[in-house]
């Protein structure tokens, strides 16, 4: 499993972008939503300007989109050089943009890359990657992409996934010694982070709640739209049963016993554990860490 943190990829780009400022660009055409992102850090490291596909198009390509970043003013060369960026690249759906630019400003010099070459780029193969990581991708026959920090909730193969539920989808419950303030917390979780589903895929849940609050379970998730093919619950409805197993072995039980290729873990030191017992890769959602099993 390939994974990369938004610290690796700053890193990447910090450590790669004379591949970039070599070429002396008027400015990075970032692509929204992670191609911005990745736009906004390559700007950052190279003194120079940047926006949105949108923001360049919307002001008829005219140059003073790139002129201040921050507060600071850009001093640009006029090299008529504009960097369209993608933060990773697998088949090349980033050829659509790069068309569309092409057509409407054919006076400028427009040139492709990506942070990330991933994929067999069947469709389109950017001119320029700051990092080849085709090899240590496609390898993987299980899930032949990266994952990455800051969308990998949202990936296509989520629905690969086991997914911790309170501390990720929703905020924590206060403890649950105090029963009344735990269930009218249930009866309207706070929620944290609502996965997509892009393949259309139900996602699979295991939870430490007592089974017994099944429906108000149920009914965050369908009022949140969550399609949910899995959903575990410790099968008690008692609390001192339940006390007589961590969450981390019941957990891993689930997550070892079934064809899941992470598990969304909301508590470090429980995403250390359950990594150890299963045996599998553990992604905590609080802190981005990524464990793996080294044997």
């Amino acid at each position: 499993m390939k994974y990369i943190s938004i610290k690796q990829m700053f890193d990447d780009i910090r450590l790669n972008s004379y591949k970039i400022g070599q070429l002396n660009p008027q400015g990075i055409i970032g692509i929204p939503r992670s191609g911005l992102m990745a736009a906004t850090l390559l700007s950052q490291e190279l003194h120079i300007g940047v926006c949105s596909i949108n923001e360049f198009i919307d002001n008829n390509g005219q140059e003073h989109v790139f002129y201040h970043h921050g507060h600071r003013q850009i001093e640009h060369n006029n090299s008529n050089i504009f960097i369209i960026l993608e933060d990773s690249c697998y088949n090349g759906s980033m050829i659509e943009h790069v068309k569309a630019l092409k057509s409407t400003f054919p006076d400028k010099i427009f040139i492709s890359a990506c942070i990330y070459l991933e994929g067999p780029c069947k469709v389109y193969k950017p001119d320029i990657a700051l990092v080849d990581i085709r090899k240590e991708v496609l390898n993987n026959a299980e899930m032949p992409v990266a994952l990455y920090q800051y969308n990998l909730l949202d990936n296509y193969w989520n629905f690969k996934f086991l997914y911790d539920l309170d501390g990720v989808m929703c905020i924590d419950p206060p403890c649950d010694i105090n029963t009344e303030a735990y269930e009218n917390y249930l009866l309207n979780p706070i929620k944290l982070h609502i996965p997509i589903t892009p393949s259309n895929n139900p996602i699979s849940i295991c939870t430490y709640r007592l089974n017994k609050y099944e429906r108000e379970t149920r009914r965050f998730l369908d009022t949140n739209k969550v399609k949910c093919k899995d959903l575990f619950m410790f099968p008690s409805a008692s609390k001192e049963i339940r006390a007589l197993t961590q969450p981390a072995y019941y957990k891993a039980q689930h997550y070892k016993d079934n064809k899941y290729l992470l598990f969304i873990e909301s508590n470090d030191q429980e995403a250390q554990q359950i990594c150890r017992l299963s045996q599998k890769p553990v992604y905590c959602y609080s802190t981005g860490n990524m464990y793996k099993w080294h044997g």
